[in-house]
């Protein structure tokens, strides 16, 4: 009686440092890549239209943040990112032009423009990659609006993702009114077009 009783107690206590063990061990953390972009192959450009000609401007990206988790693409895939834009480097063929959109950009007290990801909200297979929603943070002038973006993104061999898209919006979504020149007989419409062409790499 003894002995079946010894076994038994042996047993349970054998079941409890395994249950110990189990629900203590760490759970192993999810590794993540840090990215930056690729500058050679990578542009953001502004596109929009007045009474008297269309304009376009290439926007450059600095002080990225961005960290890929190392799962399959999905909801989770890209868990960071943020850039900023210098204003002072929005630039388009013509030089008033530049001027122009730099003082309506409110370049002395904001001198940058900034986009930050809040989520990716939903990612399906298309083709050979993949059609992203996401939803982000835009900051423009001092004024943050939320935005929702969808792109087409591309794994490639070595490692890099290509990540294109567009997203259209209003001057006025960002309290900015549409530029004017000579008298009022220049006006830029409200709308503007943002194509972006990005590829993120490993940062080595």
């Amino acid at each position: 009686m003894e002995e079946v009783f010894m076994r038994a107690l042996t047993f349970a206590l054998s079941l409890l440092l395994v249950a110990g063990f189990t629900f203590t061990m760490p759970v192993e953390a999810e590794a993540q890549q840090s990215y930056v972009f690729d500058t050679d192959n990578s542009t953001i450009h502004m596109y929009g239209t007045s009474n008297v000609r269309d304009w376009d401007a290439v926007v450059v990206m600095q002080n990225e943040e961005i960290l890929v988790s190392d799962e399959n693409p999905g909801e989770n895939w890209i868990e960071t990112l943020n850039f900023e834009m210098p204003v002072s480097e929005i630039d388009s063929d013509s030089r008033r032009l530049n001027n122009n959109i730099h003082d309506y950009l409110g370049i002395d007290n904001h001198p940058n423009i900034y986009f930050s990801l809040i989520e990716i909200t939903d990612i399906a297979e298309s083709g050979s990659g993949y059609q992203v929603t996401a939803d982000g943070n835009l900051t423009v002038g001092g004024v943050e609006r939320t935005v929702t973006l969808t792109a087409d993104a591309t794994v490639n061999g070595n490692g890099s993702i290509q990540i294109q898209g567009s997203y259209d919006t209003l001057m006025t979504e960002f309290d900015i009114d549409p530029p004017t020149a000579m008298m009022g007989s220049i006006r830029a419409e409200d709308e503007v077009e943002i194509k972006f062409d990005v590829t993120l790499v490993p940062d080595s």
